[in-house]
């Protein structure tokens, strides 16, 4: 995929519409809320 997007292809062609709608979320978000996103999908990957 990442290939693909160097060539300029739209992550819309790979992603669902739940998944867009999370990333529009996502890319809203200022520094510090993209640091804590990640931080709380880092601690939910250790406890699975």
């Amino acid at each position: 995929m990442a290939d693909s997007a160097n060539r300029g292809t739209v992550r819309s062609q790979y992603i669902d519409e739940k998944g867009q709608k999370a990333i529009e979320s996502y890319d809203k978000l200022d520094s510090d809320g993209k640091l804590a996103f990640l931080y709380y999908v880092y601690e939910k990957m250790g406890n699975s």
